[in-house]
């Protein structure tokens, strides 16, 4: 076996962000310094499940075909040595629903609450409000019907997350 292959590294990204340019050139640039090094890089990214994302909060189909399209058309992601996969295929909402339904994930009255919640080791309240607050620049929301159904479903993103880098993190075995 060649030397250099057998000490190359496993590399995973992860990247929602393809409709913004900018970051987009930066993750790509990265990646293909990595790959003519050798090494053995796995991107990973969405499918259109994770509605609404930092890209697409509004969750509109529309933006998820954009995103889907700068994907294709971006060259260094066309590379032959890159290995892609799809978040998507690697966990299941309907289970992902029931985690939320069956935790104290969704028990939550107040930012401090959100800010503490903690699954399989991860804080998906504090990654969930970090997106909303972001985006709306609210970081004091009324904890009305609206609000609610919107961070659950921020919420349930973070599960999927979590369910499918769990999987992938046991597939792959990242460096």
């Amino acid at each position: 076996m060649n030397k250099d292959i057998k000490n190359s590294k496993k590399h995973l990204y992860y990247f929602s962000w393809h409709g913004i340019s900018y970051v987009s050139a930066q993750v790509s640039s990265d990646i293909e310094r990595l790959l003519d090094k050798g090494e053995e890089v796995y991107l990973v990214s969405c499918k259109g499940k994770l509605k609404p994302c930092w890209f697409n909060m509004e969750g509109k189909e529309s933006k998820c075909r954009e995103c889907r399209l700068n994907q294709s058309s971006n060259v260094v992601l066309k590379d032959k040595r890159l290995k892609k996969l799809f978040i998507d295929d690697y966990f299941n909402e309907d289970e992902a629903q029931k985690t939320l339904k069956t935790t104290s994930l969704a028990d939550y009255k107040s930012i401090s609450d959100i800010k503490n919640l903690e699954y399989h080791g991860v804080d998906v309240g504090y990654a969930a409000l970090s997106s909303y607050v972001s985006h709306t620049r609210n970081n004091n929301p009324s904890f009305n019907r609206a609000f609610r159904d919107y961070f659950d479903r921020l919420l349930l993103n973070q599960v999927m997350l979590v369910h499918g880098f769990e999987q992938l993190l046991e597939r792959i075995k990242p460096d």
